[in-house]
């Protein structure tokens, strides 16, 4: 199934979902899992990522675990991944604030090493992030900076070149969404030089993405 009617199927049977059972809740699940092995599909991988964090009893190691997996799997997406990188971002931030000593109270030395623990968690996030080609890069290094109390120079560098790869690669993005342009061509050119870059992981996201728009295109 295309990933709109993965989408349309899920929500469905999530309207009439007990959240009470966990057997309805393990069989949506399922229908996710389903759903991220036939197309590479942000919209469905956020969706997977909101709906794990929504369940109450969820434990963090799972919500983890689904939220790496989108990344794995799409998060190189160059026009639509800063949106998982943003879900974890914020689920992690959530988390960082739930270890919080209560108002008025002083943290003990074991919060404090959680408290720490979380602060590097989310800046190996940005760290992450910031080192690929997404857009509204930008923004994302401003919220870094406001979040971080000193600016690594190595997440600078890292982010400055991850700019320049995205000036390079916004004229291939740019022609897959013009309406009078062959969009399979255009895979095509764009997958000429990313082939030419030789990173796999980027090679098969744009192949994933390819054969999700154009799966008619036999040659894709």
């Amino acid at each position: 199934l295309a990933p709109d009617l993965w989408l349309a199927w899920i929500k469905d049977e999530q309207k009439v979902m007990n959240e009470d059972s966990a057997d309805e809740k393990e069989a949506i699940t399922e229908l996710f899992e389903r759903a991220v092995k036939d197309y590479l599909s942000v919209e469905v991988w956020l969706e997977y990522c909101l709906f794990t964090m929504g369940m109450p009893g969820t434990s963090t190691e799972k919500i983890r675990d689904v939220l790496e997996r989108a990344l794995t799997a799409a998060g190189l997406h160059v026009t639509k991944g800063a949106l998982l990188w943003t879900a974890y971002r914020e689920y992690e931030v959530a988390v960082y604030a739930g270890l919080q000593p209560a108002p008025g109270s002083t943290a003990t030395e074991e919060q404090q090493k959680e408290i720490d623990a979380q602060m590097k968690r989310i800046t190996k996030l940005f760290q992450r992030q910031l080192s690929i080609p997404l857009r509204d890069m930008e923004s994302t290094y401003d919220e870094y900076v406001d979040w971080s109390e000193a600016v690594d120079p190595n997440i600078d560098r890292a982010y400055k070149a991850a700019l320049q790869k995205l000036e390079k690669l916004e004229p291939f993005e740019s022609n897959l969404e013009t309406s009078t342009v062959d969009q399979a061509a255009a895979y095509v050119e764009y997958l000429d030089e990313e082939l030419k870059q030789k990173d796999p992981s980027r090679i098969q996201c744009l192949f994933e993405r390819a054969v999700t728009d154009k799966c008619l295109e036999t040659s894709l």
